[in-house]
This record gives C-alpha cells, sequence and structure tokens, in this order.
C-alpha cells in the first residue's frame, strides 16, 4: 500500500513566478483529501498532479525514490486497485506517448511542479503497463521522446498513473 505523508511545500521567491500562473499551477493537483484545485492549498497533502480528466501521475517523496526505481514485474506489483479509492496503473502505451510528445516547456513546468509539491521530478525513462513477451516491455523515455521496449529484468522509473 502507498503510504501518502504529509509534504511540506515552500516555493522559493524567484521560482513562484515560473511555477504560477495568475497565482495557479499549470497542473491541477489532486489532494488527499480528493479535492482537485489549480490553485496551491495549505494544509493540504498533495497526492498526484492531474494531467487530464482522466489520468493523474502520483507523485514519489524523495526519501522514496530509490524503492520506485525497480524491473518491470517489480514495477507490476506496486500496482493497486485501491491508492486513496483510485485505480494505480503503471499507465497505457497512449498515455505515454501523449506524455513523451509534451514539449520541452510543458514538461519543465510538470517537472518543476512536482518538486514544489514535494516529490522528485518525472525522470527520463519509466516502465508502462504494457509487456511485448515474457523478456521484454515498453518503457517511455522523454530523453528520446518515444516509447521503446526495454528488457523486463533492467531497472526503470515506476510512476503509478491513477486512473480517476
Amino acid at each position: 500500500m502507498i503510504n501518502v505523508a504529509q509534504v511540506c511545500c515552500s516555493v522559493e521567491p524567484d521560482m513562484s513566478e515560473d511555477l504560477l500562473w495568475d497565482g495557479r499551477y499549470f497542473f491541477k493537483v489532486l489532494y488527499a483529501d480528493d479535492t482537485v484545485s489549480d490553485e496551491p492549498q495549505e494544509g493540504k497533502v498533495p497526492l498526484a498532479v492531474v494531467l487530464s480528466p482522466r489520468y493523474a501521475l502520483m507523485l514519489v517523496k524523495p526519501e522514496n525514490r530509490k524503492i520506485f526505481r525497480k524491473s518491470f514485474n517489480e514495477a507490476m506489483a506496486l500496482t493497486q486497485e485501491n491508492v486513496l479509492g483510485y485505480k494505480a496503473t503503471l499507465g497505457s502505451r497512449e498515455f505515454w506517448k501523449i506524455m513523451v510528445g509534451m514539449n520541452d516547456k510543458e514538461l519543465g513546468r510538470l517537472r518543476q511542479q512536482m518538486v514544489h509539491l514535494g516529490s522528485v521530478p518525472l525522470g527520463n525513462c519509466c516502465w508502462i503497463a504494457d509487456a511485448l513477451d515474457d523478456d521484454y516491455a515498453w518503457q517511455a523515455s522523454f530523453y528520446d521522446k518515444a516509447l521503446a521496449t526495454c528488457r523486463k529484468c533492467y531497472e526503470n522509473d515506476v510512476w503509478l498513473i491513477l486512473e480517476l
């Protein structure tokens, strides 16, 4: 089970101008109390960044970063039917194809917002829920801006996608 812990949200003054537009985040935030807002919420625990009406990217606290680099089978074991009422998956190829297609400015804003919310930023390679065969699975590569195949025994980042 994913442990949702209190995350401190403080912004350096020089960061806030790039992070916020007219006092709002560029991406909405799903909080642990099930509220969704594009305005910073004092005292609430951020759970995920909302990327579409159907999906949110779960935040990963820096101290938990190491446990979120796994082989494919270990990554699949982390998916859950219930993270505060939402199904958590590794995300489909269709979802990650859209994500790797983000332009550099959007991706930079997403990563900056994730750090502001107490998470490590989205990395360069992560697992996708779709397996090819017994030995290979799909991965999203932000470095290459593409989806690629990877041996399941290799370790990639695990980013849980909440189905809203």
